[in-house]
């Protein structure tokens, strides 16, 4: 079972292992758990349409009444609804489908996780992120992957296979090898790491271009 959650709204939603048998449905977290809602509203508050991209919202008995700001402030839920802080879509069937954390989205109408997932679709690479880093005076998008132990991986085959399946906006201008991924201390990608780095500067354990 594969399922999805926040600290402040515990578990929100889940893919059934009977679910797992689905191809189309493994890029998704599942549909909403027994007593959650879900609700991605558009820039105008209004219910997002099937497929409609916005940021997730949740409202369930489990989550925390309030919860205090950088500044240690109350922050009250607004009309009930929790601000989960991921960027997704909800299918005809209520399948969620998460593109990205607000906070690491590269660009309008970019999104990282459909270009990680097809990374991590090749037999060699078994992590990836994706963010946005300074080059030439600009933002660009970059990309590291970790190998998998005993195969080869060549970053120009992997640009050329997301270009290919995603179209060129979505390939990254550099992409590298890592041994392993910075990781914030709650276990994510720490791309705030990764971002301080970029193509105009070596990061430390990329071996290649």
């Amino acid at each position: 079972m594969q399922t999805y959650g926040t600290s402040e709204c515990r578990m929100l939603t889940a893919l059934q292992p009977s679910e797992h048998a689905r191809p189309e449905l493994l890029a998704s977290v599942g549909r909403a758990a027994p007593g959650v809602e879900l609700s991605i509203p558009d820039g105008d508050g209004r219910e997002a349409p099937t497929d409609g991209v916005g940021k997730v919202c949740a409202r369930s008995a489990q989550q925390v009444r309030e919860r205090l700001d950088n500044e240690d402030r109350a922050v009250v839920p607004r009309d009930g609804w929790l601000r989960t802080g991921a960027v997704g879509r909800l299918d005809r069937d209520g399948y969620l489908y998460l593109l990205d954390r607000v906070e690491d989205q590269p660009a309008p109408g970019l999104y990282s996780h459909p270009i990680e997932h097809m990374l991590t679709e090749h037999p060699a690479v078994v992590q990836a992120a994706v963010f946005m880093v300074p080059h030439a005076g600009e933002q660009v998008l970059a990309a590291v992957v970790v190998g998998r132990k005993g195969r080869e991986l060549d970053p120009q085959a992997l640009r050329a296979l997301v270009r290919g399946r995603l179209g060129q906006r979505f390939e990254p201008r550099h992409l590298w090898t890592i041994d392993e991924l910075p990781r914030t201390p709650g276990g994510k990608p720490d791309k705030l790491a990764l971002r301080s780095y970029g193509g105009d500067q070596p990061m430390a354990g990329l071996k290649a271009e």
